[in-house]
């Protein structure tokens, strides 16, 4: 009966219902299926000998689904699995598999939302921003330091977060309370934090997780801060997105960010440090290419950590074939520590995503 209603829902709209892989049951409910797969070619130096892994493996594995279930009531559910077959410790993964994303959104007043589940935290753009849309390679190694303490996987944490546009969708906010780090009773505090953005520009889509690359005529300049506690653990954000066309022929895309974390006693592995990071990409929109760069750094406090201070250099070119759902993707990076030796990784990306 189920697969009945379902194919009865595509028939019934065959032009909406193909075009967004959406089947409508009623005016209040319906689903929404995707896929995300990137299959990389990865070749990384191993210090001290040098030599480099030769390694083809499936970086992401995703299925998305989204919908609405009532009225003002919608819910997302990703999955993931991870590095298929790259290998660790001698061993070739084949197995791993997680739910990435899990959600229920409630919507009780226009442009303003209640999410319940598993959910991102808003630390910086670059956490928040759709895998497919990303500008390098893959998303910064910086803005995710807090998600091995708070015991989040890959940043997600359990919890409430409102959120939602004011001032003619130019200032949005999200504020959540999740989880963290939980003790054995476990009675310790739990983990607020607050992100508030502010577009001086055009309001950008109102979604849950923002474009990191444009391929489109956008003129959009958002600054951002975020900031969040934990018994004595905090961090805090400063942030801007940049993005403005050339003319007719190219799309300028630029962010930076400065992350401050202080683990406190709450987290002594997680040491005082402030990172930087920083990227641009420039589409040119006849050639349907990308050329970025992606620049991130890791200062620690005091001169005792000055040995785990690093640097992360990053350029790469992507081919637009078919926008976000196809494409192929070339990087270098160059990771340069302050006492280790420096490395190298060089990568082939192709992309295939619909959602």
């Amino acid at each position: 009966m189920i697969l009945g209603l379902a194919v009865a829902g595509i028939l019934a709209q065959p032009g909406s219902a193909l075009a967004q892989a959406t089947i409508k049951f009623s005016d209040d409910v319906n689903l929404r299926f995707g896929v995300l797969l990137q299959t990389w070619a990865n070749f990384e130096q191993q210090p001290p000998s040098q030599a480099y892994t030769q390694e083809l493996f499936l970086r992401r594995t995703r299925l998305l689904v989204g919908g609405q279930v009532a009225k003002d009531v919608t819910f997302f559910l990703q999955t993931d699995a991870s590095n298929l077959g790259r290998t660790t410790n001698g061993v070739k993964s084949l197995t791993t598999f997680f739910v990435q994303d899990a959600f229920i959104t409630i919507g009780y007043v226009k442009d303003q939302f209640l999410d319940a589940g598993l959910i991102i935290p808003g630390t910086s753009r670059n956490t928040l921003a759709s895998t497919a849309t990303l500008l390098p390679l893959d998303y910064g190694v910086t803005p995710f330091l807090s998600s091995a303490p708070t015991n989040s996987n890959v940043a997600r944490d359990l919890g409430l977060q409102t959120r939602g546009w004011l001032a003619h969708d130019h200032v949005e906010y999200r504020a959540a309370v999740l989880e963290g780090h939980r003790d054995s009773l476990p009675t310790n505090p739990l983990r607020y934090n607050v992100r508030v953005q502010v577009q001086l520009l055009e309001p950008e889509a109102k979604v849950v997780f923002p474009a990191d690359i444009y391929l489109t005529t956008t003129r959009a300049l958002a600054v951002a801060a975020f900031g969040e506690i934990q018994d004595h653990y905090h961090a805090y954000t400063l942030e801007a997105f940049f993005s403005y066309p050339l003319g007719a022929w190219a799309q300028l895309t630029a962010q930076a960010n400065s992350i401050t974390y202080n683990g406190g006693t709450t987290f002594p592995a997680l040491l005082r440090q402030h990172t930087y990071a920083g990227e641009a990409g420039l589409y040119l929109t006849r050639l349907k290419l990308v050329p970025f760069a992606h620049y991130e750094v890791q200062r620690h406090d005091g001169t005792v950590n000055d040995d785990l201070d690093l640097n992360r250099y990053q350029v790469g070119l992507t081919y637009y074939w078919r926008g976000l759902n196809a494409n192929v993707k070339g990087a270098w990076v160059r990771v340069n520590p302050n006492i280790s030796p420096s490395y190298n990784q060089f990568t082939v990306q192709l992309q295939a995503f619909y959602y």
